[in-house]
């Protein structure tokens, strides 16, 4: 789900992204533990990832019931072993493709490590949901639509709403029909944006469609007002015209580091926001590390 952005980088749960993923903080009841705007894209970041060692203690409080999605690289499982909980979600990435589609078999072993933690599949084109969804094992949960306008992401990239919706609402035909549930993580899109990603879009229409939404806004972590303000307008009309559909907000270590990505979290912590997708690279997990150790 890299995307790139006209200020800084940013892109697209509870997640856990296998081998090239984010990190997502679900807030929820708690669970069992180990159980189971510019022209970067989430791979290029310019700021330092520095392990923050400051307390996140100022301002409204963590809620320390959040749970988390992982990125399943080589080494995170340790710590999905010892910070995940029930409910987490893990999205498969990098794992090579067969036919066209990505490999989702990974979901088999992780579903077998971590049984009550739940399995994503992303995609960035509606034909590869239509054609790949079929072959998903059954351990797989949710489908991921990463909706974002760079080369070589959605080819059927629309800023119109209306559009958007119909796109989601075959997306979302295909992944019920196999028992999966959609997870909709676009590019951020508004009015003041610059193209491709001007736009106007009611959030909470759109999510209607779906059974989840990533709201793609880490560009503007390290802005904790306007981050803020931008998630707390999607948040009310999410809560108002879709109050049965997961919320979740993505902050990026390629963007902020651990204490910024804290601060940034910590400021919009409610009961609506479902959770955080931290986004982050291999070379990162220990930043992630630290990142869990001060939520859990």
């Amino acid at each position: 789900m890299p995307s790139k952005r006209t200020v800084v980088a940013l892109s697209a749960a509870a997640l856990i992204v296998l081998a090239s993923g984010f990190f997502l903080l679900q807030i929820g009841s708690g669970g069992t533990k180990g159980s189971g705007v510019g022209t970067q894209t989430r791979s290029q970041g310019s700021q330092s990832s520095s392990v923050g060692t400051q307390s996140s203690s100022g301002g409204t409080q963590i809620n320390n019931q959040s749970k988390f999605t992982f990125l399943a690289y080589p080494g995170e499982t340790q710590l999905i072993q010892q910070y995940g909980e029930a409910g987490d979600l893990i999205i498969l990435r990098g794992n090579g493709t067969s036919g066209g589609c990505p490999d989702a078999s990974g979901a088999v072993q992780l579903k077998a490590e971590f049984p009550n933690l739940l399995v994503v599949q992303l995609y960035q084109k509606l034909a590869q949901i239509q054609k790949c969804a079929q072959a998903l094992p059954s351990q797989v949960d949710y489908i991921g639509y990463d909706f974002e306008p760079w080369p070589g992401y959605t080819p059927e990239w629309t800023t119109n709403q209306s559009q958007v919706a119909n796109l989601l609402d075959q997306a979302r035909a295909v992944a019920h029909e196999y028992g999966k549930k959609l997870i909709f993580t676009p590019s951020y899109v508004a009015p003041d944006e610059a193209p491709p990603l001007q736009g106007s879009w009611d959030y909470g229409a759109l999510a209607s469609h779906v059974d989840a939404l990533d709201l793609q806004v880490q560009s503007f972590a390290s802005n904790i007002q306007k981050f803020k303000s931008i998630v707390g307008t999607v948040e009310g009309e999410i809560k108002s015209e879709a109050p049965g559909t997961l919320f979740f907000v993505e902050i990026s270590l390629k963007i902020t580091n651990v204490q910024a990505s804290l601060n940034a979290y910590n400021s919009i912590a409610t009961d609506n926001v479902t959770g955080i997708i931290l986004w982050h690279d291999p070379s990162e997990v220990a930043e992630c590390g630290a990142f869990l150790q001060e939520l859990r």
